[in-house]
């Protein structure tokens, strides 16, 4: 039932894989809960896809996806959404655009460096609830292990000095 989708697949062979998902031929919408087969669905349905952002945003661009038939999105490292030219925010505007009707799941260790990268992730991607833990909440004790962090602050030599004015 699942789909790993790469560029090194050509978009014709995904188009295909995109096909025989929820929406293909002989399957039927059933109710707000899920699809139905019956003896004529596709043996090879695919219900789940995996793929990088690009891939995606290129099939949603080019029409090898229908963005009206995706339910979920996951997105992992979904900071980078904060940066307008990455596919996260032109994925997200595409389903929009499609008129998508689905749930974007954002995740991200590093939300962003500050409030303002935080919030363009948050209004890029349209959230609308937010979950945060840090390190030290009680429900990520069990699983985080004991570290020792130790700062050493250097004296910066010329060279570097000159490379960071450089930039």
């Amino acid at each position: 039932e699942a789909a790993l989708l790469t560029g090194d697949l050509p978009p014709s062979e995904r188009r295909v894989l995109w096909s025989t998902g929820h929406g293909s031929e002989g399957w039927r919408r059933e109710g707000r809960h899920g699809w139905a087969g019956g003896a004529d669905a596709p043996a090879a349905a695919r219900r789940l896809f995996f793929c990088t952002p690009q891939t995606f945003e290129n099939d949603l661009r080019l029409g090898v996806a229908d963005g009206r038939r995706v339910v979920c999105v996951v997105m992992d490292e979904a900071h980078h959404a904060a940066s307008a030219g990455y596919a996260y925010a032109k994925v997200a505007e595409l389903l929009r655009c499609a008129g998508a009707s689905c749930r974007i799941l954002a995740l991200s260790a590093t939300a962003g460096a500050d409030l303002g990268a935080v919030q363009r992730v948050v209004r890029t991607l349209r959230i609308c609830s937010l979950e945060a833990r840090a390190e030290g909440d009680a429900d990520l004790l069990a699983h985080t292990h004991c570290r020792a962090v130790r700062v050493v602050r250097v004296a910066a030599t010329r060279s570097s000095a000159a490379a960071a004015a450089a930039a």
